[in-house]
């Protein structure tokens, strides 16, 4: 009757894992309570289910991918990335969409998250997907942080930004 726990295990990848339905994906992921790197990408993951993580008092997150979770808010993904503990220590995040199932954020989540989550304010970001995100020069260049950290930076199916502005970013 007692749960399973995997307490060895600290990377768990799920990618494309839609079979598994909601409902037990949540207990599935909560049963490894020492991730530190964990990739949901592509898979039924919620909103109640991110909260949930994020109310772990063990996990601690140097990697997630929540690339195409079609099910995921944008306030889901803010609160979880600005409210976690779990998440304060990332050093690598990707947040990828695509035309195809864009990102659910807006520009005041983006907004919040350059600004208060710990992940981007501490500057250890080193790998960052952020592609189909609506970002604008404001944001990229006045509200998040210097990234001095980064080796790879994703942008695809960003229309509104010019190149000049990645560079001076990136400089």
């Amino acid at each position: 009757d007692e749960p399973l726990v995997f307490t060895g295990i600290r990377r768990l990848g799920l990618r494309g894992m839609k079979s598994i339905q909601s409902q037990f994906l949540q207990p599935f992921v909560l049963a490894f309570p020492f991730l530190t790197h964990l990739d949901l990408s592509c898979t039924r993951i919620t909103p109640a289910a991110l909260e949930a993580l994020g109310a772990s008092a063990t996990m601690r997150l140097k990697s997630l991918a929540l690339d195409r979770c079609d099910r995921l808010t944008g306030e889901s993904i803010r609160q979880f990335l600005v409210q976690s503990p779990v998440t304060a220590g990332l050093e690598e995040l990707s947040l990828y969409g695509d035309s195809n199932f864009p990102s659910p954020l807006t520009e005041e989540d983006m907004d919040l998250l350059f600004s208060t989550a710990p992940c981007f304010k501490s500057g250890r970001l080193q790998y960052l997907d952020i592609s189909s995100t609506p970002l604008n020069k404001h944001l990229l260049l006045e509200v998040c942080s210097p990234q001095t950290k980064l080796r790879s930076l994703g942008m695809s199916y960003i229309r509104d930004i010019e190149l000049s502005t990645i560079a001076e970013f990136l400089k």
